[in-house]
């Protein structure tokens, strides 16, 4: 039985995920993005099947949806679509704050239809990569990559192992979580991305040669921290800290 999974935003990480499960043939890949070209760009590239320029009718024969898109478009994008996702459809997300995603998905979408949260974490191999947007896909992004995977409670089963299974064909592990260790990590590791943004921005006269350095000098800071407390407490969640900030901390 074919299986639809509608991928809402298609820039790096939605394309990637697209360009994955580009081998399965059971899986009809639909795209929807709100810049038509990058929808365009996406489907040129393999990244999905088909592209539906209107957002409600890109799920509305959707088993999964995934949302690829800023956390700040979530909630306005929950409300268009909520009418018309069938029973049983499953919506996972990639933005943080799964807390606050979780609320508004239960504000707005109908009883019958399940969330389950995602954090993405890039494979090693894509470490030091500063690209962005839909030319940066790649069908390997998260090969041997770390996705936390996190279920509100009440959540089937069913729901939780579609997840682990759409990890699995993307080559990347799965960590069950929470909400409240989701948020932990995924806003400390936002701090730690903010962090390099402020001293990329330094003026030239406090940085240490007197020229501001290159934007990867200083981004690579706050990650050799967070390996050295791996090397120094390889605890779980110091560790999940690590993997995320493969992602967010780039």
């Amino acid at each position: 039985m074919s299986v639809q999974i509608t991928i809402i935003g298609l820039g790096q990480v939605g394309s990637s995920i697209g360009l994955a499960l580009a081998g399965q043939k059971n899986i009809k890949r639909v795209g929807h993005d709100k810049d038509y070209e990058t929808a365009r760009q996406s489907q040129k590239a393999g990244a999905v099947d088909e592209i539906k320029v209107n957002l409600p009718s890109s799920v509305a024969d959707a088993n999964v949806v995934i949302l690829s898109i800023p956390l700040s478009e979530v909630r306005e994008t929950l409300g268009y679509i909520a009418q018309d996702l069938q029973e049983g459809t499953v919506i996972l997300d990639t933005a943080p704050a799964k807390t606050t995603v979780g609320t508004w998905f239960n504000e707005l979408i109908p009883q019958g239809r399940y969330y389950v949260g995602l954090a993405p974490a890039a494979g090693a191999g894509y470490l030091h990569g500063i690209d962005l947007g839909v030319h940066s896909a790649r069908a390997d992004l998260f090969s041997k990559g770390l996705f936390m995977i996190n279920a509100p409670h009440g959540t089937p089963g069913e729901a939780v192992k579609l997840a682990t299974d759409l990890v699995a064909l993307l080559g990347a592990h799965s960590m069950i979580s929470d909400s409240v260790e989701a948020d932990g990590l995924l806003a400390s590791t936002h701090i730690c991305r903010n962090w390099s943004l402020l001293l990329c921005s330094m003026p030239p006269w406090i940085s240490p040669a007197g020229r501001k350095p290159a934007k990867l000098q200083h981004v690579r800071m706050p990650l050799l921290l967070l390996r050295w407390h791996i090397t120094m407490k390889p605890n779980r969640s110091v560790k999940l800290r690590w993997e995320i900030a493969r992602t967010w901390c780039v």
